[in-house]
């Protein structure tokens, strides 16, 4: 279950991923202690439990899609 996507030109988030190394040398990965699900439990006013999802990244040529889902997705 998805419980919440962004989708982002990403020259707009230069500084999240293309400055640190370590993430241009991958297109998708699972982000560990995130700001976006933090920002959406206060948003929530506590209802998504944070401990039970998980937040994914796609980094693409012209975009940058942030998932934030219960599970791991099944990708095709």
């Amino acid at each position: 279950i998805v419980e919440s996507y962004m989708c982002t030109d990403e020259i707009n988030r230069t500084r999240d991923y293309y400055s640190n190394e370590k993430l241009t040398k991958w297109t998708f990965f699972e982000v560990q202690n995130s700001k976006y699900i933090r920002w959406l439990h206060y948003k929530s006013i506590g209802i998504l439990d944070i401990e039970r999802v998980k937040h994914f990244c796609i980094i693409g040529i012209n975009s940058v899609v942030d998932i934030v889902a219960l599970d791991f997705p099944i990708i095709v």
